[in-house]
């Protein structure tokens, strides 16, 4: 997948928290198995204090979703196994600690070894959520054929249930899975064929907002960027009548990246603006600093040098704050 190209479109390179701020995403094509265990390494050394490795914006979005979806799966086991034996408890409390420290093959490894136990398979709630637990560890190793096989187990089970939330979810997950190997037409077909009708009945709008911002990505890996765009505005809209801060911020950075790479740089800066304001509001700093950086290249397209020396202060204030978040 290959965006529009202009003078503002370079791979962005500089430091946050000590590590590397690059595009939120990286073509398919272009991801070799070094890089991509690279940034895995980088991700999980990634501290709460965020004093730590190399890591991308990327990186930093999938870290904070797996450790809320690995936590709450955890809660959900905890409450559960209150009568199993210490032996049990003890191989369950490695498999969430292993995930949650970074140690991905031990992590998988005990996780399916209790994917075989019975108590484990007669609770349906855990059999799905030791899947997809699963398939976000193998997808962060970049072994997807592993990660669909269990999202298809995920699928079966919500069928077999007629989960309309679960079909939704694992039908985006799986859109999400093919757009991330390359395969947009893949992706688009679970996305709109599939996903969609199901999560445009559902009341909870997340789900549909999420749906958007893949079928946008999807579109993308197939380079049609009219039919991205569309999707992205209608991500934007929807995340703002949500109030979700980082669907607002997500959506006007791709739209921003769209109008840049078409060098209508003065819309640019409205949706990087826009974008600004609800990152200070939400106090989502890696991404603001991301837009601090955004910012100050788009104003140099402009010609505008005051504001160029504005951003680049506050980015350099910003990076400084961050790298030492205890002084």
């Amino acid at each position: 997948m290959k965006r529009p190209t202009n003078n503002y479109s370079f791979i962005l390179n500089f430091v946050l928290l000590g590590f590397l701020l690059m595009p939120s995403r990286i073509s398919a094509q272009n991801k070799s198995d070094s890089t991509h265990t690279t940034g895995l390494k980088s991700y999980f050394l990634l501290r709460v204090g965020l004093d730590t490795d190399p890591v991308d914006v990327q990186n930093y979005l999938k870290r904070t979703e797996f450790i809320t979806q690995t936590n709450q799966f955890n809660q959900e086991f905890k409450a559960i196994s209150t009568n199993w034996n210490v032996a049990q408890q003890t191989k369950l409390n490695a498999a969430f600690h292993h995930a949650l420290a970074g140690n991905i093959d031990a992590s998988i490894s005990l996780f399916e070894n209790l994917a075989t136990w019975n108590i484990v398979k007669n609770v349906s709630s855990l059999s799905s959520g030791l899947a997809t637990q699963l398939s976000s560890l193998y997808a962060l190793k970049g072994h997807y054929t592993q990660a669909i096989g269990y999202q298809k187990q995920i699928l079966a089970s919500a069928i077999t249930t007629n989960s309309t939330i679960l079909k939704a979810q694992t039908y985006i997950q799986l859109g999400k899975l093919a757009s991330e190997q390359g395969d947009g037409v893949l992706a688009e077909a679970y996305l709109l064929k599939n996903a969609l009708p199901l999560v445009s009945k559902l009341k909870d709008k997340g789900p549909l907002i999420l749906c958007y911002r893949e079928l946008a990505y999807a579109y993308e890996v197939q380079e049609l960027f009219v039919q991205a765009k569309w999707f992205y505005l209608q991500s934007l809209t929807l995340a703002k009548q949500k109030n979700d801060a980082r669907g607002i911020i997500l959506a006007n950075i791709a739209l921003a990246d769209f109008k840049c790479a078409l060098t209508d740089f003065e819309p640019a800066i409205k949706d990087l603006r826009a974008a600004e304001w609800v990152a200070i509001q939400a106090h989502e700093l890696p991404l603001l600093l991301l837009l601090k950086y955004k910012l100050e290249q788009t104003y140099t397209a402009l010609g505008n040098a005051d504001k160029v020396v504005q951003y680049s202060t506050e980015y350099i204030q910003l990076k400084d704050i961050l790298l030492n978040p205890g002084l």
